[in-house]
């Protein structure tokens, strides 16, 4: 019979869960913060607070976002590390070699992909594959708006004074619409 298979040990992300709970809790008892998970139906024990701090117990994802909810921050709070002094600063996170917390951070909320690519395409394929449809959805049209802006100062800038009027009355219509007037 084969030994027993180990448990993958806790990684970066992890730890930094761990960390961050111990952190936000501050000075709040344990038995308080369990009440709290208890009243939103998601029950950690004192104990089980106790061993997710000493990075005995892992956080599933529901436990997650329960924590997060009792502690009052998103969940991208308790995934990345929270006491970087600048966004330069090194940190890791699980499966991701060395990055910046700024990076990690931006990666962390589907802003850009966590290699840092930034061309158009790269970016655009990123966010819609890494986001809900609606936000998506979002981002298309804020390119589409940045090309008629582009467009449009192309046109503003026309010998042609039609071309050029046209380009302002468009300009004028966008600011009221978006109520920059």
């Amino acid at each position: 019979m084969p030994p027993p298979q180990k448990k993958n040990p806790l990684g970066p992300t992890g730890r930094t869960v761990a960390d961050n709970v111990r952190r936000l809790r501050g000075d709040m008892q344990y038995v308080k913060l369990a009440a709290r998970l208890e009243e939103l139906g998601r029950p950690i024990p004192t104990l089980g607070l106790r061993k997710i701090e000493s990075y005995e117990r892992r956080v599933d994802a529901d436990d997650l976002v329960a924590l997060a909810v009792a502690l009052g921050v998103s969940p991208v709070s308790l995934l990345v590390p929270l006491d970087s002094d600048t966004k330069e600063t090194p940190v890791a996170a699980t499966g991701v070699s060395e990055t910046t917390a700024e990076r990690l951070w931006k990666w962390m909320r589907a802003d850009e992909p966590i290699n840092g690519a930034s061309d158009g395409l790269a970016l655009f394929e990123f966010i819609t594959s890494a986001t809900p449809i609606w936000r998506a959805l979002q981002v298309a049209e804020g390119i589409k708006q940045l090309a008629e802006l582009d467009r449009i100062e192309r046109d503003m800038k026309s010998d042609d004074e039609h071309v050029a009027a046209s380009a302002r009355r468009r300009l004028d219509e966008l600011r009221h619409e978006y109520g920059d007037d």
